[in-house]
């Protein structure tokens, strides 16, 4: 729950050419075999190997090959998981908010599956598991959706029951002391209410002896006994002999269960609202949602509205989380290129950002639901796929240039294009102990990427440009093709970072070079942010690689670009 991450401010609309067709989603796909695309997969050899209908090559023609990958990366089974999910969790989202909400899901299921130190999804689904009649029974009892609950507790859980993160967060929901406190002092009222009546009720049979009456007091302070919530895990922590009720699973559970009873309250009863509060929190929440309803309503709430005014703009205007996602300006607000309060991220107010993923949240946890919903061997294949590095395993399928002869069939069939003229070498071309006659025959190949990563650049260059105000800027690059490689690796036994500069979509970026590195740095962060690329942080090197997902984008860009610019081969 919660955490800071910073940026700048925003790039581009955010949803821009969204590539992934409804097609792909139709249990009729013929792209399926899901189970073995852990390794192996039916639809990415397939892609990978070029056999394509003339109809397939017309796509690629027209939509470029990252974008026909990506429509065709997703199996049946896959996609499955995503729509169970999305169909319980999000009920009343139309098919359309449906959609996008699968499509967002898929794009983080890297996030969701990919295991870590600290992260395995198979692990977190076994603690769920194990305590879902306790979170039934707890969510049952206190009216709460126990999807949303079961949902939250298998991304939060991290396979243990007493884990602490560095926010201080505990235990299976992963609950702050602040959640807690709120989650007891939420029937407080209720519980004072009740046992005052008892109170009165008692003394009334005292006097009288009446048995309707004492029936009457005992039952009204059972049910107070039951809304203590404090008191009973009070109860539960000495008999524990622990220090924190956070460890009780129990405790921990209920504790989650009423403090989204209250978020799902405040927020009209709207699953996704209170989910992304549970994270954020709900005056981080509020803001943001302020701030779309004063840009998007004919009413105005001012910094200090009320819960309940918040609440009726909601339900009046059907305010909904997707909407927010859709937002350009409420998405930099959640994922920390603005403030909570709509300003640019900076340094001097890095207070007010927001962070930690806060802006994919829900999705996280709804991929989370859903594999809580999947059969084990789904659970087990979708660990596989994304086992490997963030683009790596997203470009899985895509084609490896593994040799000068399949570099030179690809340029000159267009899969590969040279590098734009809005680039600089910057160590790109440097050789060292190059035989006679290598710099000749082989220097112009670590020149090459898909027409898509071109445009990229293109892009890239551009915005660095226009915030620099200087219009003759370059890109320095220290790498893109890495074809230089080739010579050390045979082929099939290329190591997995090498593989997405081999597929021609990645390139390192020496920002330390750049003129204004502090300005080239915050554009590729909010690229990043805004789901455009890929950032991989290895060996002191950073691979900057294209997102498949907005191949086309870049296609058109690169194409628009050709028809102004005459592009040059770096090198030569």
């Amino acid at each position: 729950m919660g955490g800071t991450r910073l940026s700048g401010a925003i790039l581009m609309v955010l949803l821009a050419a969204m590539p992934l067709c409804i097609a792909s989603f139709s249990p009729s796909c013929r792209y399926s075999s899901f189970v073995s695309q852990a390794s192996s997969s039916d639809n990415l050899n397939r892609v990978k190997t070029g056999n394509f209908t003339k109809a397939e090559i017309a796509e690629i023609k027209r939509d470029g090959y990252l974008s026909y990958y990506h429509r065709r990366k997703y199996s049946t089974m896959e996609t499955r998981t995503a729509w169970d999910a999305v169909n319980r969790l999000f009920p009343q989202y139309s098919k359309e908010d449906r959609l996008l909400a699968v499509q967002s899901i898929l794009a983080y299921h890297w996030v969701v599956y990919h295991t870590t130190r600290t992260h395995h999804m198979a692990a977190n689904v076994g603690v769920t598991d194990k305590y879902r009649e306790m979170i039934e029974e707890l969510s049952g009892f206190h009216q709460v959706p126990a999807s949303m609950v079961e949902g939250i507790i298998t991304w939060e859980n991290s396979g243990g029951i007493a884990r602490r993160s560095y926010a201080e967060c505990v235990g299976i929901g992963q609950l702050s002391r602040g959640a807690v406190n709120v989650a007891h002092e939420y029937y407080a009222p209720r519980v004072a209410k009740l046992r005052n009546l008892a109170g009165f009720y008692r003394k009334l049979w005292e006097t009288s002896k009446i048995g309707i009456l004492e029936q009457t007091w005992r039952k009204l302070e059972k049910e107070a006994e039951a809304y203590d919530v404090a008191g009973r895990h009070n109860k539960l922590k000495k008999s524990a002999k622990v220090a924190d009720e956070r460890v009780i699973p129990r405790c921990n559970l209920e504790d989650a269960v009423i403090y989204m009873k209250l978020l799902y309250e405040n927020y009209g009863s709207r699953n996704d609202l209170a989910v992304s509060a549970y994270h954020n929190g709900g005056t981080n929440n509020n803001d943001i949602i302020r701030d779309y309803v004063n840009r998007n309503t004919g009413i105005s709430l001012g910094k200090d509205a009320k819960q309940k005014e918040i609440t009726g703009a909601i339900s009046d205007h059907n305010i909904q989380f997707v909407h927010l996602w859709k937002d350009s300006r409420s998405r930099d607000m959640l994922n920390g290129l603005r403030t909570v309060f709509g300003e640019v991220s900076g340094p001097h107010n890095s207070g007010d950002s927001l962070g930690d993923e806060s802006d994919i949240y829900p999705w996280k946890v709804a991929a989370a639901y859903g594999a809580l919903l999947a059969p084990p061997e789904t659970l087990k294949a979708l660990i596989g796929k994304y086992e490997a590095e963030w683009d790596v395993a997203e470009c899985r399928g895509l084609r490896i240039y593994e040799s000068v002869e399949e570099i030179a069939r690809a340029r000159k069939a267009g899969r590969l294009v040279s590098l734009p003229p809005v680039v600089k070498d910057a160590g790109i071309g440097v050789l060292k102990n190059a035989p006679p006659g290598y710099r000749e025959s082989r220097f112009k190949y670590n020149y090459l990427l898909t027409p898509e990563a071109a445009g990229f650049l293109v892009e890239l260059s551009t915005e660095y440009r226009k915030r620099a105000g200087n219009p003759r800027l370059l890109v320095p690059l220290s790498a893109a093709l890495e074809s230089r490689v080739l010579e050390k690796c045979p082929p099939g036994s290329m190591q997995e970072r090498y593989h997405s500069h081999l597929q021609g979509v990645s390139v390192n970026i020496a920002i330390e070079q750049a003129p204004h590195k502090e300005i080239l740095r915050r554009i590729l962060r909010e690229l990043f942010f805004h789901d455009r690329i890929f950032i991989i942080k290895k060996q002191g090197e950073r691979r900057y690689t294209v997102n498949p997902r907005y191949g086309k984008h870049y296609l058109g860009i690169y194409r628009d670009s050709v028809g102004r610019n005459r592009h040059r081969e770096l090198g030569k």
